[in-house]
């Protein structure tokens, strides 16, 4: 997670503003961007999400954990969104068969 929030801060420094910055996840991308969101609200205010997971899910081809935050490994299961600063745009197929739990996030991301 760490290697989002420098390149959070790096885009922050190239546009001049030192404001945070939005972040965009595809598929498999969604759990980093998410992540890096939750963890780092003050570096990250916005995300946009396609085709997310609502899960951390196990690492390829490992079958590992697949994000780390201080060297630990962050559990997996349902993604926490609670931290998130600023808005979340997700954008995902109803039908989707590689992330079919899709409405969860949508519902925990609502409430």
């Amino acid at each position: 997670m760490e290697y989002f929030a420098t390149a959070a801060r790096r885009l922050a420094e190239e546009a001049g503003t030192g404001q945070p910055v939005a972040i965009l996840g595809y598929s498999r991308g969604t759990e980093a961007a998410l992540l890096a969101a939750e963890h780092f609200p003050g570096l990250i205010r916005g995300v946009v999400l396609y085709a997310p997971s609502e899960r951390v899910n196990i690492g390829f081809p490992s079958g590992g954990l697949a994000w780390t935050l201080g060297g630990k490994p962050l559990p997996g299961g349902a993604i926490p969104a609670g931290h998130v600063a600023g808005p979340v745009l997700a954008l995902a197929g109803m039908d989707d068969g590689i992330w079919p739990r899709v409405l969860g996030l949508l519902d925990s991301l609502s409430s």
